[in-house]
């Protein structure tokens, strides 16, 4: 990655918010690396996850099962960093362009999916392998991201179907909470805290009643929008306390950064022991992931990686590197599982591990360099980073956000 490479971190609305985090971590490229590290830790778990599907588990099913919970940890972050811009815009500006934020969202979330999508239909009509009609019930479930509730193209696309419902819902709330604020309110989102608690109470309610109601599968119990909001909107509170409340909230988080670590570590420890067919996991489990992932990461971003020894701060630099394309890595890594097993790899147990992981990690990175990062180039040119320091930048150089 060079430096035309840059992420949204420092050149759009969060970077002024990401770099008044104590301890906060700007690599050489501009990423944040504690968060992009978070990114890579969620998407190096769902692939690891995902071994499921073709190799029987043994000394490292713990690891294996709790790989799921990656989803959790992409929700958590996607809440905060999401909400981040709008709520950093709101604070520069005084409002918040909706339409912006809705085309930029879709430049970041389309182009890459689409070619994804596209390229399957063409392959699977084109080998006569596949009823068309299925195949095409399929592309219209993606087309309306419904697949939360019907299938897509492929199985793991209904985590991008709830938070494409999360883009729509935020920014209506947030727009309902402005018309009931008075003019030039300095925090016109006060009742977000509350607002959290009252989801947090009914989704979990939700998902006991679901399982005490509906016989198990996977899409009712674990993927259905309205049973997994709340992750998202927990990273929107965080975010919230981050820049409403930024100096008495980091106040309290640095100063305890290690406790927090420690206490987020404990929250989502159940996930390695108990079966991904429990329904503790699917009803307590995802509440006590959600915030167990919230406060890894908040302890994370003050805790100060430059005390750390080299080696290991190159570690955390490698699995951030990773985070970095980790959207790209996720479209592409249950495609590439089906290409290598057409192929027979998985007949050879270690070396198809192998090259199951280590290929879902160079499609990514090339797929998003061949697809995602030249859109997003484009769309910097349609819609420019804001603040004066991003157009002092973008004036010389091309950018990358995130």
């Amino acid at each position: 990655m060079d430096a035309s490479e840059l992420t949204l971190y420092a050149q759009t609305d969060i970077g002024s918010f990401l770099n008044s985090i104590p301890n906060v971590e700007i690599g050489r490229n501009q990423r944040n690396v504690q968060l992009d590290f978070l990114r890579g830790v969620a998407v190096l778990m769902v692939v690891l996850h995902h071994t499921v599907i073709f190799r029987p588990q043994g000394w490292q099913a713990p690891l294996i099962r709790a790989g799921g919970a990656g989803v959790d940890l992409f929700f958590v972050l996607s809440g905060f960093l999401i909400s981040g811009l709008l709520f950093s815009e709101y604070r520069r500006s005084g409002k918040i362009r909706f339409w912006r934020f809705t085309a930029r969202r879709a430049l970041k979330i389309y182009p890459a999916f689409y070619v994804l999508v596209l390229l399957t239909i063409v392959i699977r009509i084109g080998s006569n392998s596949h009823d068309a009609v299925p195949v095409l019930r399929a592309f219209l479930h993606d087309v309306f991201f419904v697949q939360s509730y019907f299938p897509g193209t492929y199985g793991h696309f209904w985590s991008l179907s709830v938070e494409e419902h999360f883009y729509i819902l935020l920014p209506l709330t947030l727009y309902f909470m402005l018309r009931r604020s008075g003019p030039n309110e300095d925090d016109p989102f006060r009742f977000l805290p509350t607002l959290f608690v009252i989801v947090a109470i009914v989704e979990l309610a939700a998902r006991l009643l679901t399982t005490l109601w509906i016989p198990f599968t996977p899409m009712t119990h674990a993927m259905a929008t309205h049973l997994r909001l709340d992750s998202l909107l927990s990273g929107v509170l965080l975010s919230y306390w981050s820049i409403f409340r930024g100096e008495r909230f980091w106040r309290f988080i640095s100063p305890r950064y290690p406790l927090i670590l420690c206490f987020g570590v404990l929250l989502i420890t159940p996930m390695l022991e108990i079966s991904n067919h429990s329904s503790w996991i699917y009803t307590y489990g995802f509440t006590l992931n959600y915030l167990g992932f919230g406060a890894i990461m908040v302890g994370l971003l003050a805790f100060p990686l430059g005390s750390l020894p080299k080696t290991v701060q190159g570690f955390f630099r490698a699995i951030a590197y990773i985070g970095g394309f980790s959207y790209s890595i996720y479209l592409w890594h249950i495609p590439w599982m089906l290409v290598l097993w057409n192929y027979g790899v998985f007949r050879f147990r270690f070396i198809g591990v192998f090259f199951y992981m280590a290929g879902a990690i160079v499609v990514g990175i090339v797929t998003s360099k061949l697809v995602e990062i030249p859109v997003l180039r484009l769309r910097e040119r349609l819609f420019a980073a804001q603040g004066q320091a991003a157009a002092a930048r973008l004036a010389t150089t091309t950018v990358r956000p995130a």
